[in-house]
């Protein structure tokens, strides 16, 4: 989808009252966007390849701190950073 569009999608739903507001984008979410086939793979080989670059700069995880910007609504890269090892992961949406 072009990011205009989604933007704008986006914020017309963010102007209307809350609880309406998060149910709609929801629902947009369930039919058209990342939870219409949620495949929790995706992120936890992401997680991998961020170790092992990790790992190829002699550090490890264990008891780092991580900063994620762009979270959405799947977990699956801080819960898996944390299982790691990472002592604190900041997410950012």
């Amino acid at each position: 989808m072009n990011w205009k569009r989604k933007a704008f999608i986006q914020n017309a739903i963010a102007k209307l009252p809350s609880d309406l507001s998060y149910r709609l984008y929801y629902f947009v979410q369930r039919c058209f966007g990342g939870l219409r086939r949620p495949y929790p793979f995706s992120r936890l080989r992401a997680t991998a390849e961020i170790l092992a670059r990790i790992r190829e700069q002699g550090r490890s995880a264990e008891s780092r701190a991580f900063l994620e910007v762009g979270t959405g609504p799947r977990l699956n890269l801080p819960i898996a950073l944390w299982l790691c090892g990472a002592s604190e992961i900041w997410t950012v949406d």
